[in-house]
């Protein structure tokens, strides 16, 4: 069940982290727009495009068409599984793999675009800067 570990972005941590609400509740709506674009969340950007469709000032017009998820709980730990269509219009859906170890200190993540058309993309994930990670390329 575990994901394998040479296929994964590995990261030890301890610490839960934390967001200020009111800040953002507070922020202009240019910024509020920025903080809801998909390059400001720890996922994969493809053709610098979002997601989903954003309102002018925050919120969303639009979310993926398609959404399915599954999650495998052992005795090693938790395997979660996402993939979504919000990238159909650029030929590709986007699956994220996550595997959380039962001590709570091991998270691995995978990241795959699943289509027959090559597309430019980033890859984010955000951790504290406290916190050591390995980034496996295989």
């Amino acid at each position: 069940m575990p994901m394998p570990a040479s296929a994964a972005s590995r990261c030890r941590w301890g610490a839960s982290a934390s967001s200020s609400i009111a800040a953002l509740i507070r922020a202009s709506a240019p910024v509020r727009t920025a903080l809801a674009a998909t390059a400001a969340h720890s996922t994969v950007t493809v053709a610098d495009t979002n997601q989903m469709e954003l309102l002018e000032g925050g919120g969303v017009r639009r979310r993926p068409p398609t959404v399915e998820s599954s999650r495998d709980d052992g005795a090693e730990g938790s395997l979660v599984e996402v993939t979504h269509s919000g990238y159909s219009g650029l030929g590709v859906r986007h699956r994220r793999r996550l595997f959380l170890g039962s001590s709570g200190e091991d998270l691995r993540g995978e990241d795959a675009l699943i289509g027959k058309t090559p597309q430019r993309f980033a890859i984010r994930f955000h951790f504290h800067t406290r916190r050591p990670c390995l980034l496996d390329r295989q």
